[in-house]
Formats: C-alpha cells, sequence, structure tokens
C-alpha cells in the first residue's frame, strides 16, 4: 500500500488491477508471477507503484506474502482464475476487463498514472509469457 500524491492509500490489489486490465493475454503462468513482479519493480519506473512488496529472496525464487495475499484476494473475487487442478495458469475473464478499466480509472485518475500501468502490463506480459 501507498499514498498517491493526493494523500488516498492505493492497495496492492488496486496495482494488479490497474495492470492486469491492460494484459492482453488471458493465460498467465503462475509459477513465474513473483518473479516478474520482483524484476519490474527493480525498474524505477514501477517501482512507487510496486514498493510495498516486500521480496524475501530465498527459496525457490523471489517471494512477497503482500502479493500473494492479493492474487488471494483477486482469486477470491473472481478476477484472476486459477481453473486447472494444477494451478499452473491463472485465467483472466475478458469479459472484466472493461470493468477492471473503469475501476483502475477511478483509483488512478491521474493519466500518467494509468500509462506507467499499461507500460507496466506490457513488460509484465511480455516477462511472464516467454519464461
Amino acid at each position: 500500500m501507498y499514498l498517491d500524491s493526493d494523500g488516498k492509500h492505493i492497495f496492492a490489489e488496486d496495482v494488479l488491477v490497474g495492470m492486469l486490465s491492460n494484459i492482453q493475454t488471458i493465460k498467465l503462468p503462475t509459477y513465474d508471477f513473483h518473479k516478474t513482479i520482483f524484476q519490474l519493480q527493480e525498474q524505477k519506473r514501477f517501482s512507487k507503484y510496486l514498493k510495498g512488496f516486500k521480496f524475501s529472496l530465498g527459496g525457490l525464487g523471489p517471494y512477497s506474502e503482500l502479493l500473494e495475499t492479493a492474487i488471494f484476494n483477486l482469486e477470491a473475487s473472481s478476477i484472476l482464475q486459477a481453473i486447472s487442478p494444477s494451478f499452473e495458469a491463472y485465467y483472466l475473464p475478458r469479459d472484466l476487463k472493461e470493468k477492471l478499466k473503469i475501476r483502475t480509472e477511478k483509483i488512478f485518475p491521474d493519466p500518467k498514472d494509468r500509462k506507467n500501468l499499461e507500460e507496466m502490463a506490457s513488460e509484465f506480459e511480455e516477462i511472464i509469457t516467454k519464461e
């Protein structure tokens, strides 16, 4: 969570929704989600949005408890769906994308923020789908 320039609280789920509303693909591998967000967090232009995610680097790769909780919350609200029994991919329902965009515009009224989230989505998608 962080405060935007107006002092409004922005939550981890808001940032993920803002990014996911700009994703083109509907199938995202689950196994590299944490690693991809970690890589994006290291880029200065995205650090403002991702700074709340604290990663531990032990084990199999970067892991953030806050990110895991945010993903769980998005699953519980059916924004992300892990349909396959092996949980190897999240599905982002196409019919939700327009609703997510509207929500993103309310949470991030500044066009610069929305542009940054679009760029973050593009890089997220590029990294996670080629792994």
